[in-house]
């Protein structure tokens, strides 16, 4: 399934994975892109290359609601979670110290902050 939302003023969401649970809550994981403004105080028009952060997305089974996010996580691929609030995030994570700058990764969230794992291996794609 992938669900996409586009709104090119301010920016753009897309989804790359959700998980429905019983209780009736679900996550969503994707990215965010913010085009780069040519002026602080003037009409916002992309300018230069746009800036992508994750997002990731609690439905409460009336609305959807912004976690706080992996920061490193710059491409999220898939999401897991359980009903006691433990969220897993797959995906590319920045690494300097990696050729090309990115690893494969799987973040955690324990319910207040993300910790993540990386593959010893450099991923240049990761799929769930």
């Amino acid at each position: 399934m992938r669900l996409v939302h586009y709104n090119a003023y301010p920016y753009s969401d897309g989804f790359s994975s959700v998980v429905a649970l019983r209780d009736g809550t679900a996550y969503a994981v994707g990215q965010r892109q913010f085009p780069t403004p040519n002026r602080p105080d003037g009409p916002y028009e992309p300018c230069g290359p746009p800036r992508w952060s994750s997002i990731v997305l609690r439905w409460d089974g009336t609305s959807w609601q912004e976690m706080p996010t992996p920061e490193r996580v710059v491409e999220p691929r898939h999401i897991t979670a359980t009903s006691d609030g433990h969220i897993w995030v797959f995906g590319i994570c920045k690494d300097p110290s990696a050729n090309d700058g990115r690893r494969g990764c799987v973040t955690h969230w324990d319910g207040t902050t993300w910790t993540v794992s990386e593959f010893q291996d450099e991923a240049t794609e990761f799929a769930g």
